[in-house]
């Protein structure tokens, strides 16, 4: 394993290989963050878990290598073979099946998918299940995110997080040509990757993360932290 002396007083991987980490979505958000993951030291505890495959469209704003024989594939074998070739010592598991509230979660919990009606099945499954241990879920639009962060077996967590659920219907709808690009990808992945660190620190919280990288002429980060006691 690489040396990550730099790092060490920031967070260790024996810290972050204390868990296991599940990446439900392994496209915009979730490739960045599984690099970012692995890249930290997570190298024993990673699963991604996707039923999509490999489309052109998905290259220019996701962590995937551009090579037309890979279009078609499913993105999470794609990826993680990708994720292998770069760190040798890196351990990954992937799941290829559909993702709903018969699937089983564990471990962290990083939910990066599109649709708000998928998080409220997914949010069913998870809250008040004593195998998850935190729950993360990230949701993105062009430039704008919010990341939220939450262990789903506090009472008052759950109540939190579940003011933040509506269907499909209510959300904002972004032009095809406008819903992302690689470098909001990358900011919401590095918030994610910060939370994780702090489980990893015993300082899991409720966590609020509004990102705006169109807000005038400079980004704007908002955070909410509630730690509990």
């Amino acid at each position: 394993m690489a040396d990550f002396l730099r790092q060490l007083d920031i967070v260790s991987p024996k810290e972050l290989n204390h868990f296991p980490i599940l990446i439900v979505g392994t496209g915009g958000i979730g490739s960045p963050t599984a690099l970012i993951l692995a890249k930290m030291g997570c190298r024993q505890n990673l699963t991604l878990a996707d039923f999509d495959r490999l489309e052109s469209h998905n290259l220019p704003n996701q962590v995937l290598p551009e090579h037309k024989n890979l279009i078609g594939r499913p993105k999470v074998k794609v990826l993680a073979n990708f994720l292998k070739a770069l760190l040798p010592s890196l351990e990954i598991r992937t799941r290829i099946e559909k993702i709903d509230r018969y699937f089983p979660f564990f471990g962290i919990v990083i939910l990066a998918v599109d649709s708000m009606d998928c998080r409220a099945q997914i949010w069913e499954a998870v809250k008040n299940n004593p195998r998850v241990n935190y729950f993360i879920d990230a949701r993105m639009g062009g430039e704008v995110a919010n990341i939220y962060g939450i262990c789903p077996s506090d009472p008052d967590a759950v109540n939190y997080y579940q003011q933040t659920l509506f269907p499909d219907q209510e959300a904002v709808q972004q032009p095809c040509t406008a819903q992302t690009i690689i470098y909001t990808t990358f900011a919401v992945a590095s918030v994610i990757a910060k939370l994780i660190q702090r489980v990893a620190k015993g300082k899991g919280a409720i966590s609020n993360v509004e990102i705006n990288l169109d807000y005038t002429d400079f980004p704007k980060i908002k955070t909410l932290q509630i730690d509990l006691v």
